[in-house]
């Protein structure tokens, strides 16, 4: 044995038992298979990553990647009992495995391996995070293990798009994969609406995502929708100086689009929705009378398109005006504007008369939210 380990060890009975644990562990289980020289062999691999393992496992806070509400970061020595908590839950434990002490220290210093915690914005720690494949990520990344302990909050798939993210992103995969029980239906229903591809002939218990299909739908992964604060005009005026343009408009705040000068006061209500920090689609209600409004100002940048997110505008509003009282909400566009007007028939709007003397449109709808 390395003298180094074998000093720190001596020093401390905690690691040492871990240490000694799981090779009778593992003796026990491979005895059967395994010469006394591969177990010799094992050993010495096993020495090397559980001395790497406590090096790199006693560090300061290091934070991975931070979503909308959870950060993910490195787990430190001082996170494994947590973790081994997380896989003895009792929601958990059919699922996932329990990892010995000694060997979740080992894995800490074999490069193949990444394990992390999924923390709160107020620190507290709900659930974990394996990554496997991590020596060579560029062709394949493994999300091993994924385990919450609060659950149905929405947690595991916000956890699931930043692993996402940070495979694809920060590591440049071309090939992220998982797996699950055969029976763990919960879990292969979240894999499905996160964007996990089922593998075949396998599909309940395998599943992928390839580069080129992330681009294709992980753009909105962490697409947000907030009410209008006077703060953020200094984003919306740049983001309608780029979309209108995409639908042959221009933005004349002299002149007809006057009104985004006092968004507030033009607007019973305004909605920006945002791709982190960026805004990419806005919509907003007008009040016309004590029981009509108007949808208005439903924008969403070209790229954006055929991801759901102009419907999400579109029930932001017509959702809120129902809960302002209005029984009626009304809209112009034009005829041109095939994929809006296609969006507003599959929501119910039907044609009506030119209720606003507006010249320029020349497709009017409405629809009744008493109905709705």
């Amino acid at each position: 044995m390395n003298e180094e380990l074998l000093k720190i060890l001596e020093e401390n009975p905690v690691y040492k038992n871990a240490y000694y644990d799981f090779l009778e562990i593992h003796k026990n289980n491979h005895v059967k298979d395994s010469t006394e020289e591969q177990l010799a062999e094992f050993e010495k691999y096993f020495a090397r990553d559980f001395l790497a393992g406590l090096k790199v496992g006693n560090i300061d806070r290091f934070e991975i990647i931070k979503g909308e509400r959870i950060t993910i970061r490195k787990a430190t020595l001082d996170d494994i009992d947590f973790m081994g908590m997380v896989e003895c839950d009792e929601d958990n434990s059919p699922w996932v495995a329990n990892w010995p002490i000694g060997w979740r220290i080992a894995k800490m210093g074999d490069l193949n391996f990444l394990q992390t915690i999924i923390e709160k914005e107020d620190g507290t720690p709900i659930g974990i995070m394996i990554f496997s494949d991590m020596a060579d990520p560029r062709e394949k990344i493994q999300l091993k293990r994924i385990a919450i302990i609060e659950k149905g909050k929405g947690y595991g798939k916000e956890a699931l798009h930043l692993a996402k993210k940070f495979a694809f992103e920060m590591m440049e995969t071309d090939y992220f994969f998982l797996g699950t029980k055969e029976h763990n239906h919960r879990a292969q229903s979240v894999y499905k609406a996160t964007g996990f591809t089922p593998d075949m002939p396998d599909p309940c218990t395998s599943f992928h995502i390839t580069a080129k299909n992330y681009k294709r739908i992980e753009i909105s992964a962490f697409v947000t929708i907030k009410e209008y604060l006077v703060g953020y005009k200094e984003r919306l005026i740049p983001f309608l100086e780029k979309c209108l343009p995409e639908s042959g408009r221009e933005l004349d705040l002299d002149g007809r689009h006057s009104f985004y000068n006092d968004v507030k006061g033009y607007f019973r209500k305004f909605w920006c929705m945002f791709d982190k920090d960026e805004i990419i689609g806005t919509v907003g209600i007008r009040t016309i009378d004590n029981e009509s409004c108007e949808l208005k100002s439903l924008y969403l940048y070209e790229k954006y398109h055929g991801k759901k997110l102009g419907y999400r505008l579109a029930k932001t509003a017509v959702a809120n005006a129902k809960m302002l009282g209005f029984k009626r909400i009304y809209l112009d566009t034009y005829k041109k504007s095939e994929k809006a007007v296609s969006l507003y028939e599959k929501m119910g709007f039907v044609y009506t008369e030119n209720y606003n003397n507006n010249p320029v449109s020349d497709v009017f709808m409405v629809l009744n939210l008493n109905k709705n």
